[in-house]
């Protein structure tokens, strides 16, 4: 049985019945022509094959393959011993099936479709999304690291600290990365808190870096483009300068004893400040009272409601509560004393409005930030009311007002010697009758480089 038989029962599928079918292949074989056994063994195998071929609606790739055969096409030549039915059969076919492929849509009638079931579908991996790399966005520590360098490069190049604020520069890092513009700083943000982060950064690493060191230090002076002149304080570590103040100079004489006056300045404020420093580090309770009272302050001031209590009940004029500054020692005595003014009217109002405040305080505050604020004010009525805590505060003020004035004194240009001696005597005096021994041993014998 040679390949045209086959032929036979492809081609004819769609034109005849089964058994004209099996007749169009007999004839085109030449077994009909002999009616004996040899022809009706194979029309006995062309039945089988028919009923087989019923069976099997579409054979994949078969049909394809076998007109490529008989008429060729894509590089492959045309069978030389096909018959002229067999070529015109094969080119309709063709036709046909191009016509499927390029209009779906089409009363062809397609073949059997092969769509997936829905439980097939749903056992698909989901499409991971991906980013191309202009396209990834920034992670919280690279903002923070891409905002830092941009302060550098503003400082580094002379640029308005509104530099990135400017459409094009936008567009610019828009086109190096798509996200960028989003955390591009503005000129308040580079101005206000990646200023203020960058000194503190320096502040800590100069003070590190001057620890247990001999320190040597030197100015320059230079003209600013606003036409002041300025001083450059430098302290030299190591054969290296760090800069550590800068100080207008427009006014003042530039000869020898006006730098002196500047110099001698800074050393009493710096050494007003390591007094301050030694008295809170050599006084756990004077620390300890520091802590609640800036805590209280704290409360105070981010708590209306007690505010409003407060102010009812003192029927005078309203003071502000102050807030101390960790790098400006006088601002807590000074916030320390607006505190203990305001103690009388303080303890009134927990007096007689305890539950409205820790009431008012919670308002419609829910969950746990309810729990919070109710322990916050649980915690901070208690220690307006008790008399310890406020005698121990005026204890502590008792100590810092020489100290305050002693550093408030020697921070101007025109404190003379006397003045300086005045103060370091006063503080001398407080501390040498103090009632607790081991602040006075402390202050006086640990701490020589302050009196």
């Amino acid at each position: 049985m040679d390949g045209y038989m086959w032929l036979g029962i492809s081609i004819g599928a769609r034109m005849i019945s089964e058994e004209g079918r099996i007749l169009y292949a007999l004839k085109l074989t030449g077994a009909i022509r002999d009616p004996g056994e040899p022809g009706r063994q194979q029309f006995t195998l062309l039945t089988r094959l028919c009923t087989a071929r019923k069976a099997v609606t579409e054979t994949r790739g078969d049909k394809l393959a076998w007109i490529a055969h008989l008429i060729g096409g894509k590089g492959i030549p045309a069978c030389l011993y096909v018959s002229a039915e067999a070529k015109a059969e094969a080119t309709k076919q063709r036709v046909e099936t191009k016509a499927k492929r390029d209009h779906p849509d089409t009363t062809v009638s397609a073949g059997p479709s092969f769509k997936k079931h829905k439980s097939q579908l749903e056992a698909d991996q989901a499409v991971l999304k991906g980013f191309r790399t202009n396209e990834m966005p920034y992670s919280p520590a690279e903002k923070d690291l891409f905002q830092r360098q941009s302060l550098r490069a503003i400082v580094s190049g002379g640029l308005p600290l509104r530099a990135f604020e400017e459409p094009e520069m936008k567009i610019l890092f828009g086109m190096m990365r798509t996200t960028a513009p989003g955390v591009m700083p503005t000129g308040k943000v580079v101005g206000g808190r990646l200023l203020n982060a960058a000194a503190s950064d320096v502040e800590m690493k100069i003070t590190k870096t001057k620890k247990n060191k001999n320190v040597g230090l030197s100015t320059n002076g230079w003209k600013a483009k606003s036409k002041d002149s300025i001083n450059a304080i430098c302290a030299n570590v190591d054969f290296k300068s760090y800069l550590i103040e800068l100080v207008e100079v427009t006014a003042p004489n530039k000869d020898g004893p006006s730098l002196c006056v500047q110099f001698a300045g800074m050393i009493d404020r710096v050494e007003f400040q390591l007094i301050l420093g030694d008295y809170f580090k050599v006084n756990d309770m004077a620390a300890g009272i520091a802590e609640e009272a800036i805590a209280l302050i704290g409360w105070i001031n981010n708590h209306g409601k007690a505010i409003i209590s407060q102010d009812r009940v003192g029927r005078i004029i309203v003071l502000a509560y102050l807030v101390a500054n960790i790098t400006r020692w006088t601002t807590h005595f000074i916030a320390f004393l607006r505190l203990f003014t305001l103690r009388q009217a303080l303890q009134l109002a927990v007096l007689q409005k305890r539950a409205a405040i820790i009431a008012a305080e919670v308002g419609a505050a829910k969950f746990k930030e309810a729990d919070r604020m109710e322990e916050e004010a649980v915690k901070f009525c208690p220690l307006i009311e008790d008399t310890n805590f406020w005698n121990r505060l005026e204890t502590v003020l008792g100590d810092l007002e020489p100290i305050f004035w002693g550093k408030n004194i020697n921070q101007k240009d025109s404190t003379r010697l006397d003045q300086v001696l005045l103060t370091i005597a006063g503080n001398f005096l407080r501390f040498a009758d103090h009632p607790e021994p081991e602040v006075k041993k402390d202050m006086l014998i640990l701490s020589p480089r302050s009196f």
